[in-house]
């Protein structure tokens, strides 16, 4: 029964994994304990021994005769055996047998995997390893061809060394470059953030808020009561730089199809340049008040 438990454990498992060749596995160390593949890595199954195939596996070891600690998908250690132990894969292990290994599925926050070649692989098998930087470092004579960026970081790519040719900047995560990366930055990501605005009128009349940025927002962007219940609207997005922007604000109401009162006032919003802003001096229509919560502005109309 358990032999079985761990046939289907094998098939279900391989249908969802990631691991299909050995260009994504590398040597670890013959430590006895799972850390044997570094902070970055763990320890190759069996269900991706499965996926990626053992015939295709033994063909391209380099040692024959090998004696490999995996991790079995109950947690113990397993042994690989190379070709010359007819590729034999079998619960139990001794614990200082080298190590095979995988890069962790997803990066830390704050650095980035970088592969030679596409798909997170290595250029050759058992290459597998990333070369693994963090935010701050810059590359000036590389060879990636895919990457995986943890939370937080973005990556400039350039297709020459030292920085020179057209940049490309991505955000998240790319399994083929298209060009081979030559040299890359890795900054902070810069998410862009907006304000928002939404609308709560107790009018009995069809009732709509226009507001009118002067920096920012080039047409009056409006919400009507009877859009209630909908997405906040966008404003404009948070200023990079210290600044003041001027919103100018309208209020209508209308018995359809006429207007029947319209009122204007003002609002200021200081940015910080930090990505957040605060709410400055403002002059608003009678019956309408503002409040700030995090990066959204709720009116209400009475």
């Amino acid at each position: 029964m358990r032999l079985l438990a761990l046939f289907f454990a094998f098939i279900s498992s391989s249908a969802m994994a990631g691991v299909d060749s050995t260009h994504q596995i590398f040597f670890g160390e013959n430590t006895p304990s799972v850390e044997s593949c570094g902070a970055h890595g763990r320890m190759l199954k069996p269900s991706e021994i499965e996926n990626i195939g053992r015939s295709n596996l033994c063909r391209d070891v380099s040692s024959p005769w090998g004696l490999w600690k995996i991790m079995g998908d109950d947690g113990t250690f397993w042994t690989l055996t190379g070709s010359g132990y007819n590729c034999d894969m079998k619960p139990g292990s001794n614990p200082y047998n080298q190590s095979l290994c995988v890069m962790n599925d997803v990066s830390s926050s704050n650095t980035s995997y970088g592969f030679e070649s596409h798909d997170y692989k290595g250029i050759y098998p058992w290459s597998g390893q990333a070369r693994i930087n963090g935010i701050g470092d810059e590359v000036s004579n590389s060879s990636i061809r895919s990457f995986k960026l943890g939370d937080g970081v973005q990556l400039i790519a350039y297709p020459e060394s030292n920085f020179k040719g057209i940049a490309e900047v991505y955000t998240q995560s790319v399994n083929d470059t298209g060009f081979e990366v030559k040299s890359y930055k890795l900054k902070v990501l810069q998410t862009e953030e907006n304000v928002t605005f939404d609308l709560l009128s107790h009018s009995p009349y069809r009732t709509c808020l226009k507001l009118k940025a002067s920096l920012s927002v080039d047409d009056i962007t409006s919400f009507c009561s009877e859009d209630m219940g909908g997405p906040s609207k966008v404003l404009t997005q948070i200023a990079t730089q210290q600044m003041q922007d001027t919103v100018a604000v309208y209020i209508e109401e209308y018995l359809s199809p006429e207007v029947q009162g319209a009122y204007t006032g003002v609002i200021y919003l200081s940015f910080d340049g930090q990505g957040s802003f605060s709410i400055g001096h403002t002059a608003l229509p009678q019956q309408l008040s503002v409040t700030q919560n995090g990066n959204n502005l709720s009116f209400v109309y009475k």
